[in-house]
């Protein structure tokens, strides 16, 4: 039984984030270090009180809070529940992770820059924060915007190309918010609410109606457009190969995986059921789905460069949790949110690995890794691990074959069919080998390296 009980937590973790954001810029405006541990506070009582917070309400209890005191639909409504609790709890541990990562690593920034890093990452957790906690569609918009513009000045931190890419992503991304808008506005002009619960129970008196269908259409089209759902995902792969390291794993961990605990919170609780029977939204989620894990993966095999590659990979990954949603059960729902689990902790620690393997050789490419498992193995070690979490995607076992320490994998190739075991910590067949990896039956080519001619 769901029982519903006041609690300000739901209003203290975006306030709280935003606050310690604020006092981020004033300290690292006087000194840059006590920023990063401003951060660093915030992001672990944030993770501690979430952790509470979905302790007490597992069982079926719901926190909530308005704004003021005033009830819905003049009143801001704020809800903590399980699947809420969930996903604030796993974007304050990520945030946690991101901000203890190495500044100058992780964002190519030292303490002693004055450029208030740290400010923006509290920024994104609170407009990740606030989508998870409201139970208000205009609210919603208005912390969509607020992690978006963060999102946009960690990303333009990686350099003239992320820079362009920021300014893509700005670009569909207003789309995509305005897109959203313009629905809410629909839903208002027809129910008189902006309350997720009462627009709900509104809605399934006119669900028949063409300006409800309407209102849907844009507010999934939008926030599909967050999510980077296939066909919509065109802004994500520069975005996050471009981005800083630490930038890029928290976008791909957590905010991404919000835009869809939207999806899922606006097509079941607020789209009328009897709209979702008659007009095939659910059956085109599952199409792009389907799409987008395919097309993702093939572009993720095809990359040299190792977080393009994970970028594409992503895409793949959300077309799997779109799938999740469109099949409309309770285990793929299910399905869908412990993919998000285990995406956020596979592609986060990639991304680390990456930022690490850059500082230490510069290198970015997936040739390039060939030896790194001698050269710096608790990093490969820690990359291992994450590949072998996600067990489904061949073009991150591509990687670990390349950085396989020498002679002590070699009968792990030879198991797998691939004569000459790893010599250098690359692959070394002898012949072309097709490597069917994962459960998907990607297709890996991997070709025989070229002997250098002994010198006259």
């Amino acid at each position: 039984m769901i029982t519903e009980s006041t609690s300000q937590l739901p209003v203290l973790l975006p306030a709280g984030m935003m606050i310690a954001a604020i006092v981020a810029v004033a300290t690292g405006a006087w000194r840059p270090a006590v920023a990063r541990w401003v951060a660093v506070v915030a992001t672990a009582v944030g993770t501690v009180a979430c952790g509470i917070g979905l302790a007490q309400v597992i069982d079926g209890q719901t926190l909530t809070a308005t704004i003021g005191g005033w009830a819905a639909p003049i009143g801001i409504g704020y809800r903590f529940d399980a699947l809420s609790g969930f996903i604030a709890t796993l974007v304050c541990f990520m945030g946690l992770l991101v901000v203890l990562y190495p500044p100058k690593v992780g964002f190519g920034l030292s303490n002693d820059r004055g450029m208030p890093i740290h400010a923006l990452v509290l920024l994104l957790l609170t407009g990740l924060l606030g989508v998870t906690m409201t139970a208000d569609l205009f609210n919603l918009f208005v912390f969509l915007e607020i992690y978006s513009i963060a999102a946009y000045s960690l990303i333009a931190l990686g350099g003239p190309l992320a820079a362009l890419a920021a300014f893509r992503y700005l670009i569909i991304g207003t789309i995509g918010s305005s897109l959203y808008l313009l629905g809410v506005g629909f839903v208002y002009f027809t129910t008189g609410t902006l309350s997720m619960a009462q627009a709900a129970d509104r809605l399934a008196e006119v669900a028949d109606s063409p300006t409800v269908i309407a209102a849907v259409v844009l507010m999934v089209v939008g926030i599909a457009t967050k999510m980077a759902l296939f066909p919509l995902h065109v802004w994500l792969p520069d975005a996050h190969s471009h981005a800083p390291p630490a930038g890029a794993a928290l976008l791909a961990s957590v905010q991404v995986k919000v835009a869809a605990y939207a999806l899922i919170r606006i097509t079941f609780e607020v789209v009328p059921p009897e709209l979702l029977d008659e007009f095939p939204l659910l059956t085109i989620l599952t199409v792009f789905g389907l799409a987008g894990v395919m097309f993702g993966s093939f572009m993720a095999i095809r990359q040299t460069d190792f977080k393009r590659m994970l970028a594409y990979s992503t895409v793949a990954q959300l077309g799997y949790i779109g799938i999740g949603i469109g099949l409309d059960t309770p285990l793929a729902l299910v399905g869908a949110l412990l993919l998000v689990l285990n995406h956020a902790f596979m592609k986060g620690t990639m991304f680390f690995v990456a930022g690490s393997v850059y500082s230490a050789t510069g290198r970015k490419s997936i040739e390039a890794f060939a030896g790194l498992g001698r050269r710096m193995p608790w990093t490969m070690v820690g990359f291992t691990v994450a590949a072998g979490v996600d067990g489904r995607a061949a073009p991150h076992r591509r990687v670990l074959f390349q950085v396989l320490p020498g002679a002590g994998c070699r009968r792990r190739c030879q198991r797998l069919g691939m004569g000459g075991g790893c010599g250098g910590g690359g692959v070394q067949p002898a012949h072309p080998h097709v490597l069917f990896a994962g459960s998907r039956s990607h297709l890996v080519q991997t070709r025989p390296r070229r002997r250098r001619r002994p010198r006259v």
